[in-house]
């Protein structure tokens, strides 16, 4: 029966948009966005694939890693690898409601007003006389901002191996607490769209389901209309609403019953695992059971962000351009940055879905730009793809400055994000790009005034402004997570200098290194972390490569053996703290890392 629904064969070629060149988006250095990116998942998820989309189509894609281990199918992923969408369903899910709502409107009004209709007699009927007095003021825009007051669950309502799915009967059966109040995203505000869509899209047909049950009670009669209320689901999707994005093949919901065996990615527990899992309900899940390429997503964002064939553009508008993920229509996320202050707003909203291995985002991205992107083991989730796909696009556009440190085995790059790559004095990139790490709980990177690093752990340096002025702040831990062994303590200075004259701070594993600007000569101490002058109580002036002085030199690191002095013409000078000239001058770096 399900088989039924498949509306168009599946040998039929997708319609895909065309990738244009970085020409069509000259501020998007596509080599970087793609570079980020594949730096980012190469070897750290089984497979990958990502997307961006602008207004003149897809401009940039890429996947790597298996769809399928080797000796497990041993198949690629690729952009046109369907994968789990997850939560990302939701999304999917949400704008086919907001797009029958346009076509088949339930009241007088526009989407966003038939939005406040109360949702109890869009049920069953044998379940809105049970639950009428549970669910009372409860209305499509409730569930729509996950602020339904329903209690969400644990349990598995539509893959439990037990046959026990009555998660979302529960949940009805509790009730609404307050309607529209606080937010909490759960999976029963979606999954109820299982009977809203059949019930406004087929009435005929869910007259004829209540009359075939109406003798049964409680979860036997719960059960009954479900089962067939999916059906109807499933059909709507394929016959209605997929058709109105995808001239070709469309996303599925049972991938192993619908694609050959080699056509999806299975879900695996770790990179190297060899056995992957997959999953086949049967039929669509509202809230998480839609199956996608990239080039599909892709596809979606296209037709859903740049025409009004699927919702309104005011209905967009309440998705997207909130002051916080709260308070949007169907997403459950955001990243924040402001690297774009032409664009008025710091928020960029997002929808993430992991599901048992699978990992999938869809994100709104600045200047009018999508980022879609799948994985097929859990440890990049959608959170983690999300904050990829954000930073691919700063550092594609407006770049992402790095901040120099080392120690005697790798010299470091960090950049906000944070990501930390790794490499030698002249490339800070070479043996390892965008390891995503943190500094502090809920720091941010502009507030970090230098990084450092010996054998031992990494050290992020702030200068903290209080009451009495400005304090020096530093938190240790390793380059992934620089508080980890140390949170934040005081450090204190020369006091012949103020922190304003301090310009950088090195370390090696016998002590730490302070720098000073006075005027155009570079003066140096060092100390114990908390004392940056306790070894050398008295600085000493710093001998610079010919023709430097202090105002050319843009980052300082050092290790066991020598201090590296990098200039603003791109060479670098090495040897000792006061001339830190006696061993290397005059070698080049990569020095655009600090600008991008």
């Amino acid at each position: 029966m399900f088989f039924a629904f498949r509306a168009v064969a599946l040998g039929l070629t997708l319609s895909v948009l065309s990738i244009h060149s970085a020409a069509a988006d000259p501020d998007v250095s596509i080599s970087r966005f793609n570079d980020f990116l594949h730096d980012r998942l190469d070897g750290r998820t089984k497979g990958y694939a990502f997307a961006l989309v602008s207004p003149e189509g897809r401009i940039a894609e890429g996947s790597g890693g298996y769809a399928q281990a080797p000796g497990d199918g041993n198949v690629r992923f690729s952009p046109t690898t369907v994968s789990n969408l997850g939560s990302v369903s939701k999304l999917i899910s949400s704008v086919a409601l907001l797009n029958l709502l346009r076509e088949q409107p339930i009241a007088d009004g526009t989407v966003n007003e038939q939005l406040d209709t109360e949702v109890i007699d869009y049920l069953p009927k044998g379940l809105q006389n049970r639950f009428r007095d549970k669910l009372d003021g409860l209305t499509f825009r409730h569930l729509l901002l996950h602020r339904s007051g329903l209690r969400g669950f644990s349990g598995d309502e539509d893959f439990d191996p037990t046959g026990d799915r009555t998660t979302l009967e529960h949940a009805l059966a509790l009730g609404t607490s307050n309607p529209g109040g606080s937010y909490q995203y759960n999976n029963e505000n979606i999954s109820l769209l299982r009977f809203f869509i059949p019930h406004i899209a087929y009435p005929t047909q869910v007259e004829a389901i209540h009359e075939s049950h109406k003798s049964k009670t409680g979860t036997a009669y719960f059960d009954a209309v479900r089962d067939e209320y999916q059906i109807l689901l499933t059909g709507y999707l394929y016959n209605v609403f997929f058709p109105k994005i995808y001239n070709g093949q469309f996303p599925v919901c049972s991938p192993k019953l619908e694609l050959p065996a080699n056509g999806y990615a299975k879900a695996y527990d770790s990179p190297g695992d060899s056995t992957g899992r997959d999953f086949a309900p049967g039929y669509c899940i509202p809230q998480g059971g839609i199956n996608m390429s990239v080039r599909q997503m892709a596809r979606f964002a296209r037709v859903y962000g740049y025409s009004t064939t699927l919702i309104p553009s005011g209905i967009r508008k309440r998705m997207e351009d909130v002051g916080h993920y709260t308070n949007a229509l169907v997403f459950n996320g955001q990243q924040n940055g402001d690297h774009f202050p032409e664009e008025g707003r710091e928020n960029w909203v997002d929808h993430g879905g992991s599901f048992r291995g699978y990992s999938a985002v869809f994100i709104r991205l600045p200047h009018n730009h999508y980022g879609v992107a799948l994985v097929n083991s859990p440890h990049v989730s959608s959170d983690d793809l999300g904050h990829a796909l954000y930073y691919a696009y700063v550092y594609a556009t407006v770049g992402l400055p790095a901040k120099l440190s080392a120690n005697d085995r790798h010299h470091f790059a960090y950049r906000e994000g944070t990501y930390v790559t790794r490499g030698s004095s002249r490339n800070h990139e070479s043996t390892r790009k965008f390891q995503r790490g943190s500094i502090l709980p809920g720091g941010d990177f502009d507030d970090v005034f230098e990084i450092s690093a010996n054998d031992r752990m990494h050290f992020a340096w702030f200068k903290v402004r209080n009451h009495l002025g400005y304090r020096l702040m530093v938190s240790a831990g390793p380059s992934n997570d620089i508080d980890r062994t140390r949170q934040l303590y005081a450090s204190t200075i020369d006091p012949d200098f103020t922190l304003d004259q301090l310009a950088f701070i090195s370390s090696n594993d016998e002590m730490h290194f302070a720098w000073y600007r006075h005027d155009d000569t570079l003066y140096v101490g060092a100390g114990a972390s908390d004392n940056l002058a306790s070894r050398r109580p008295n600085t000493v002036p710093v001998t610079l490569s010919h023709g430097k002085t202090a105002q050319n030199v843009v980052a300082i690191t050092s290790n066991d053996r020598m201090h590296f002095v990098f200039y603003d013409d791109c060479t670098y000078s090495a040897g000792r703290s006061d001339r830190p000239i006696t061993q290397r001058e005059n070698v080049s770096w990569d020095c655009e890392i600090l600008q991008r």
